[in-house]
């Protein structure tokens, strides 16, 4: 009887004593446990995370209240509820900024940019920038959202003022907007950063690991030890790599929950696997060619 998943995962993890079990397991098989554990680990390392999300989400909002009280909807756009003739930098932190522009056919107020990406709240819509260059060649990735026109474009700093006036839009449909409070939106902002927050994670480990299961398979068959030549094949290390990468999963997520610096996701998923690999490789050689007995003739001398 083969084992099931929850088994196979505590014996990949308590040492490689079950990978030569595994040989017999079937390629769709493993791949399917690969995918649920991916699906663990994310939702485990979201669970985690999450909470701290949500801390960051409710400090940027309580500064935009404390900024802007609430947002007031008209026809002519979506406004704060105090001074919303000014244009400020709302808030601005590490990661994000937020810069509210109440007129961009006006002179605009040299913001800082101090962040890594921000968001540029005007009445009719928004526009989302990510700084992508270096101190001395700085560069702007503008995304246009929410009835802004204009195509995704990359900008210097001082073009910014020119792009916004260009794609501001001449009209508001204040009708999309009924029932929107600065609550709502609040709502809606931890909703969709917890389900992009889960499918970026679970595509990372889906990227990261199969391309090193694949890249792995296909290599070491050609490549791989002198003395397993044949005996293994592309669907065998398949197979292995697949269950090897299980420990190396687990470490992966906790370098997320615990977050230290210079330990990244794709730098323990690299390392884990590699050290992993060669242990498990090492015995599974001894399994399948080992070394020869000593000669009967020496013994008696």
């Amino acid at each position: 009887m083969k084992p099931g998943f929850f088994k196979i995962l505590i014996e990949c993890c308590k040492g490689p004593g079950i990978y030569f079990q595994l040989l017999r397991q079937s390629p769709l098989t493993a791949l399917s446990h690969f995918l649920l554990l991916s699906l663990l680990c994310t939702l485990v390392a979201a669970l985690f995370n999450f909470p701290e999300s949500r801390v960051g989400i409710n400090g940027a909002f309580d500064q935009i209240r404390k900024s802007c009280g609430d947002i007031v909807i008209t026809d002519h756009g979506i406004f704060p509820k105090k001074q919303p003739e000014e244009s400020r930098l709302v808030f601005s932190k590490d990661q994000l900024e937020l810069n509210y522009i109440a007129d961009p056919a006006g002179t605009l107020p040299d913001f800082d940019y101090n962040s890594q990406m921000g968001i540029f709240w005007l009445p009719r819509g928004i526009v989302f920038w990510k700084y992508m260059g270096q101190d001395n060649d700085k560069k702007y990735w503008l995304i246009p959202a929410l009835g802004i026109n204009g195509k995704n474009t990359m900008v210097a700093k001082d073009d910014i003022p020119g792009y916004l006036r260009d794609n501001y839009p001449a009209k508001f449909e204040k009708k999309q907007w009924a029932g929107v409070s600065l609550d709502t939106i609040q709502s809606t902002v931890k909703i969709g950063l917890a389900i992009w927050s889960f499918v970026g994670v679970f595509f990372m480990y889906i990227i990261q690991f199969l391309l090193l299961i694949l890249m792995i398979s296909a290599i070491f068959p050609l490549i791989g030890s002198i003395r397993l030549k044949g005996k293994l094949s592309f669907r065998d290390y398949f197979v292995l790599c697949v269950y090897i990468a299980f420990p190396c999963m687990i470490i992966a997520m906790l370098s997320l929950i615990v977050k230290v610096q210079y330990v990244t996701f794709d730098r323990v998923a690299i390392i884990t696997f590699a050290i992993y690999f060669m242990i498990v490789m090492t015995r599974i050689e001894r399994w399948l060619v080992p070394p020869p007995k000593p000669d009967e003739s020496e013994l008696g001398d």
